[in-house]
């Protein structure tokens, strides 16, 4: 975990209230599909916490990271207003990512609006395993980022609610057409609480989710995050960004 500075290289917008904003630095640590970073907004010292965002592309060659956000309170609008050139403080990996899978196996990533782009992490991340993806949004103003999981997916699969964009239904609806051929070998999700539990009827393959949590201090202090959680000795209270935030489905689901 480090804080640097970064200087914003580009900040726009890519669908409908949402932005992705590419970010460089002199000298990157290594940093693992799925975790985060906590970001200062710039100017503005009345938004003293940080704000955590997915890191959900990294190019470790020019020392640059991507993140995506989407507009919802004071602090993702002022993030939106900041500039090429314009320089952050970036406290960053933050959190444990998805686990290592093995070369050749199957990995069905199942993602719901902008929980796609924790995603997008690890197709880049595990390109000599078979991907294949299933992503949801409400409608086809909120897709995001379909092309690159069509090219890094051997199979791609986009739902919206209304049917405006792919096949019309829920995630989980759509997905239950193709799970079985699928067959994989492991699930990793992100999205909307709701969307994640409705991905109980596939447990018969081993999922982990990304959980979508409000945080303050991002490295496990204030317990802002925290949720109950099931291990083996019992119910706990685990920390999203620390513990997290990435568990298993069984771990934060099990009720």
């Amino acid at each position: 975990m480090t804080d640097l500075v970064f200087e914003i290289v580009k900040n726009e917008l890519i669908a409908n209230d949402i932005y992705e904003m590419t970010l460089k630095t002199d000298r990157l640590p290594q940093i693992f599909a799925g975790q985060f970073a906590n970001i200062k907004i710039a100017n503005r010292t009345d938004l003293i916490l940080r704000r955590p965002f997915c890191i959900y592309s990294v190019d470790a060659k020019n020392n640059s990271i991507k993140i995506g956000y989407a507009l919802r309170g004071e602090g993702t609008k002022a993030l939106s207003l900041l500039e090429k050139d314009q320089k952050v403080n970036v406290l960053l990996p933050l959190g444990n990512g998805f686990p290592q899978v093995q070369e050749g196996k199957k990995i069905l990533l199942v993602g719901g609006g902008i929980g796609a782009l924790p995603l997008l992490s690890v197709a880049e991340t595990y390109g000599k395993n078979q991907i294949y993806s299933c992503m949801g949004y409400k409608d086809k103003t909120l897709v995001i980022k379909d092309k690159e999981f069509a090219k890094l997916s051997k199979q791609c699969i986009i739902a919206t609610d209304d049917g405006s964009y792919g096949e019309k239904g829920f995630v989980a609806q759509v997905l239950a057409k193709y799970i079985d051929k699928i067959n994989p070998d492991v699930i990793f999700a992100c999205g909307p609480e709701v969307m994640l539990k409705s991905l109980k009827v596939f447990d018969k393959f081993p999922i982990y989710v990304s959980l979508e949590q409000r945080m303050g201090c991002g490295i496990g202090a204030c317990l802002v995050c925290s949720c109950k959680t099931k291990k083996d000795d019992g119910e706990h209270y685990s920390r999203v960004c620390a513990d997290g935030p990435v568990f298993k489905f069984d771990e934060v689901f099990y009720d």
